[in-house]
């Protein structure tokens, strides 16, 4: 099952090739039972989710991605595999030397002498996708120029391929998992990773998040240099700041641990609640802390968007979280689903309460967002409700904001910092301008419907008339209701046939119709011997389908 994404077409001896590294990859790491291979035991220090992860790292940059991707995903992989899973580590050898600069000329379509004074051939950082060159330009600005690595497309493409057949094995025999949609998980890997593979798309996200903060005093946005960036090359300002956890560095400039947390959240909370498009992957490692206290995000590959209908049902469930209402926090929560109709409101709101009572004794401040989200996601999966993809990155991006910052400041309560923005779209709500906007589109609807309804109702009439009408029917279980009755049915018939042969046998045995045997008709026999074996099979099938 090749991704519809990655038009790529692959060798079948090369996707044969692979093939055979990844199976022997799953042997070295303890998986090979699933191909009835005898393999040496696993190390004990080593658990099960553990040799997972080892496993993707072994498997190289597409695995990587794979696992740190769906590492928030609680819904769909159990809590033990998402641990291992957020220790993943994204570090690849770097491009050897000079084949950065083949790319970079081969993209840019000139020598790099045209375009640089300076590169620096030893990268910043070297990452699953791309790496990162400190240059400088010819007008002197210094820029960190991000080069996707070679072919990595192609191997994505090709791992994607292999992936689809592999995938159901692991899913039934490493993870042995009913829950776990192994098509789901491809197909919303394939498309992220499309995404992050253009550049083009991250240099518009750039340009989106630098206009919606362009009044903000809090944070710095590097400048893009958007006629230089290209598909696989991405060229911007080069930003010289603190590591977000360097904590001399902080003294050493005067800088204020808890303020850098408060306004660091106050960010990323601004960018989920009031613009509804948010930096999905928020750790230290793409964030800067300037001299000036500004705060800096880097690479925009993976930003998360928010619609406003679920910025508001989000803000309802903060808000009853608040007020420990389990019918509201039900309710939303039911709302955000794209499965509604499937789900049990009342036996959601029992478990909805019995979460909110282990949190009802403890301040705002005392309570874990991280740990409340995660048992939040337990419920869903217990309700089976299935959450818009958007949802899972703001999860995402919540809980590695409240980790960052409580890393700042051990009393950070996010709640509390949450709590204005609650308000604020609550207050949008109730603007008469807002309301007024909305009672109008929504008579323009009614006048729409009422003014289409005369034909539709013709066209209708119509359709009835020309015999075209159809009518869709879910029969649901119905396959499995009819295969119940014909079961029904069978044996309905095969106990007449017994009851038949007995009666026959009867009437037999009291004529005496030759051949005989001790005075008894052979045929009565031989209906009776047959009319009992066919019994004894009628009640060991009832027996086995467990219904006496």
């Amino acid at each position: 099952m090749a991704s519809t994404y990655f038009q790529t077409k692959n060798d079948p001896r090369e996707v044969r090739k692979r093939t055979r590294h990844i199976l022997a990859l799953l042997v070295k790491h303890g998986f090979g039972s699933i191909f009835g291979k005898k393999v040496q035991d696993p190390e004990e220090s080593y658990t099960k989710w553990s040799r997972v992860r080892l496993l993707l790292e072994d498997l190289g940059p597409t695995y990587i991605k794979l696992g740190q991707i769906f590492s928030n995903r609680t819904d769909i992989l159990p809590e033990n595999l998402i641990l291992e899973l957020r220790k993943l580590q994204d570090r690849v050898p770097p491009i050897p030397q000079g084949e950065a600069l083949k790319i970079l000329e081969l993209e840019m379509g000139k020598p790099w002498t045209e375009i640089f004074s300076e590169f620096d051939q030893v990268p910043l950082a070297s990452a699953s996708i791309a790496q990162v060159h400190k240059a400088r330009l010819l007008s002197g600005q210094n820029v960190a120029v991000k080069i996707q690595r070679p072919r990595i497309e192609q191997i994505i493409s090709m791992d994607m391929e292999v992936l689809g057949p592999l995938g159901l094995w692991v899913e039934k025999l490493i993870l042995r998992s009913d829950v776990i949609n192994t098509k789901a998980i491809l197909d919303e890997f394939s498309k992220t990773i499309h995404r992050e593979l253009d550049f083009k798309t991250e240099a518009i996200y750039m340009e989106k998040f630098q206009m919606n903060f362009k009044d903000e005093k809090d944070i710095y946005s590097p400048k893009l240099h958007k006629n230089l960036s290209t598909h696989k090359i991405l060229i911007m300002e080069y930003i010289q700041g603190i590591y977000p956890l360097d904590f001399d560095s902080y003294q050493k400039y005067g800088l204020d641990r808890k303020e850098i947390a408060r306004k660091g959240a106050d960010l990323i909370l601004k960018q989920i609640f009031v613009h509804g498009f948010f930096h999905a992957d928020p750790h230290p490692g793409n964030i800067l802390i300037l001299e000036d206290g500004k705060i800096c995000f880097l690479d925009f590959g993976m930003m998360g968007i928010l619609y406003e209908k679920h910025r508001e049902k989000l803000a309802g469930m903060l808000l009853a979280v608040g007020l420990q209402n389990p019918e509201a926090l039900a309710q939303n929560l039911k709302d955000l689903s794209l499965n509604s109709e499937d789900v049990s409101v009342e036996e959601l709101e029992q478990d909805v309460h019995d979460l909110l009572e282990t949190y009802s004794h403890l301040p705002l401040k005392d309570i874990n967002l991280t740990a409340f989200l995660n048992q939040a996601m337990g419920l869903l999966l217990a309700h089976k409700l299935e959450m818009p993809p958007a949802l899972y990155l703001l999860l995402k991006a919540l809980i590695t904001t409240e980790g960052l910052a409580r890393n700042l400041d051990p009393d950070f309560d996010m709640l509390s910092a949450i709590s204005p923005f609650v308000q604020r779209i609550f207050a949008q709500r109730l603007n008469p301008t807002r309301v007024a906007t909305q009672g109008a589109e929504s008579a323009m609807d009614y006048f729409s419907l009422f003014h289409e309804l005369p034909g539709d109702i013709k066209e209708l009439v119509r359709m009835v008339k020309k015999g075209r009408l159809k009518m869709e029917f879910d029969a649901g279980h119905l396959d499995v209701i009819l295969h119940k009755a014909d079961r029904i049915s069978n044996r309905l018939s095969f106990s007449l046939i017994v009851t038949g042969a007995v009666v026959a046998s009867s009437l037999a045995l009291s004529s005496p119709i030759p051949p005989l045997w001790n005075g008894i008709p052979i045929i009565a026999i031989v209906g009776f011997v047959g009319a009992g074996i066919m019994a004894f099979a009628l009640l060991i099938s009832i027996w086995r389908s467990g219904k006496m």
